[in-house]
């Protein structure tokens, strides 16, 4: 048990080493601030939606209509109420035609049987 807690308090103290070392280096040589580098990899993973939205989409694709996916996603009832105005904004309209477009089954085309 002490070898491991040596092990454990060895390892942060490193790590303290390497977090203080990192404040000697200036903003410019780090490039932009890890905030903003965290925030647009958050974008680009949930494509430019919340949580509350992503959970919406999935309630509608699951075949809920607006009213109850909104309150399953978490919304209140009164936005979950005026969901064309409130949650339907331009970036999830196009999430959902391109996530629906992707699950749809293919249309079988016709071909006409000659006898």
């Amino acid at each position: 048990m002490r070898r491991i807690l040596a092990v454990v308090n060895a390892r942060a103290a490193e790590r303290e080493l390497q977090i203080v070392n990192s404040d000697d280096l200036t903003d410019s040589a780090l490039g932009p601030p890890e905030e903003e580098r965290l925030e647009e990899r958050r974008l680009r993973l949930q494509h430019g939606l919340t949580n509350m939205q992503r959970l919406f989409l999935f309630g509608k694709l699951s075949g809920l209509n607006d009213k109850d996916a909104a309150l399953a996603a978490g919304y209140s009832l009164s936005v979950a109420e005026n969901t064309r105005q409130k949650i339907w904004k331009p970036r999830l309209v196009e999430e959902f035609s391109q996530v629906k477009s992707r699950l749809s089954p293919p249309i079988p085309s016709r071909v006409s049987r000659e006898k």
